[in-house]
């Protein structure tokens, strides 16, 4: 029994015979095009053939250095290392663990990666990465001024380091919310520096944030060495792996305000693709074009960045240990 492919009509119409047979399909290597327009209405329906369809479309995008996809990566790599210049900021780190980032996103498997369209290749959006800098950020210097880690503390502290100077009245009730005397915190922060570059590179209400957080490209594939010599005579890897999830409480999750989370309940495996450890990203982060003169800021905000890469990750999943970096390569 052939797979059914949700497409257009009009597209269907267009190649009736090769999309019929799934010889286009087959032949497709484009990563992004398979996940979010290629998924065979079957495996929608039934798990197991989900999870059978994902494991295949794993093997099709091996790891060699000959070979399409190992041609394409390194491509990428010498466009990546032809944008570097003296006012942005570079770095490449390696995941240690699996990647999962835009789980999130909608399509037909129900948990998402953040593919690039026109290569198919795993990235992670500059937007996601500015976050995690700024995370980082605060947690340092809430550490630093012995702020409380709880939600409203976190958010009044963040509003505070935000907040411009001339609103005298709003930064002192900030401080007030912090339990601390508003001329004692407000001193400090005013006399660190760090807690003053956080407002610029991040920026405000009236101000932007004086630094740009570019989207890390894939750069480096992982090979398994099979033998000595060179990466030709090396076992091929694939880039990316299926994992699963198995929610315990499935009729709890659909619908928490009628069932209670119960023993009763059989739980439904979920199957989606990660992106493989061991595989490296360039990563870089730029001045705005105000203030493109000097990249202070973006230097501060490069190191926030790779600290919040290397010890608490970036995705989904991290509590598992999922996307976290290093700068130790790939062996």
């Amino acid at each position: 029994m052939s797979d059914t492919y949700l497409i257009p009509q009009d597209t269907k119409e267009a190649g009736d015979v090769i999309v019929s047979t799934g010889k286009a399909i087959e032949s497709c290597k484009n990563a992004s095009l398979l996940l979010h327009k290629y998924v065979p209405r079957e495996n929608i329906d039934s798990t197991q053939k989900n999870a059978e369809w994902l494991k295949n479309f794993c093997s099709k995008f091996e790891l060699k250095i000959d070979n399409d996809y190992g041609r394409l990566v390194n491509a990428q790599k010498k466009r990546w290392d032809m944008r570097h210049n003296s006012k942005t900021i570079y770095f490449e780190l390696n995941t240690t663990s699996r990647l999962l980032v835009g789980s999130g996103d909608k399509n037909a498997i129900e948990i998402g990666l953040t593919l690039q369209h026109i290569t198919g290749l795993p990235y992670i959006p500059g937007s996601a990465l500015k976050g995690l800098a700024r995370s980082t950020a605060l947690i340092q210097l809430a550490q630093r001024f012995a702020i409380t880690m709880v939600k409203d503390s976190m958010e009044a502290f963040e509003l505070l380091l935000v907040c411009p100077a001339s609103e005298s009245k709003e930064r002192a009730q900030l401080a007030e919310k912090l339990k601390e005397s508003d001329k004692t915190l407000l001193a400090k922060i005013d006399g660190d520096a760090d807690a003053a570059m956080f407002q610029n590179v991040f920026g405000n209400q009236k101000q932007a944030g004086a630094c740009v957080f570019y989207d890390a490209a894939l750069i480096s594939l992982p090979y398994s060495k099979i033998a000595h010599g060179n990466q030709s005579n090396q076992k091929a890897r694939t880039l990316f792996e299926v994992d699963v999830l198995t929610p315990h409480f499935p009729d709890y999750y659909r619908n928490p305000q009628k069932r209670a989370p119960s023993d009763d309940q059989s739980p439904v495996p979920v199957t989606f693709l990660t992106v493989a450890a061991g595989v490296r990203f360039g990563f870089s982060v730029g001045m705005a074009g105000y203030c493109r003169e000097e990249n202070t800021a973006a230097t501060q905000a490069a190191a926030w960045l790779k600290e919040g890469l290397t010890v608490y990750g970036i995705g989904g999943k991290t509590s598992s240990g999922y996307g976290v970096f290093s700068e130790t390569k790939a062996q």
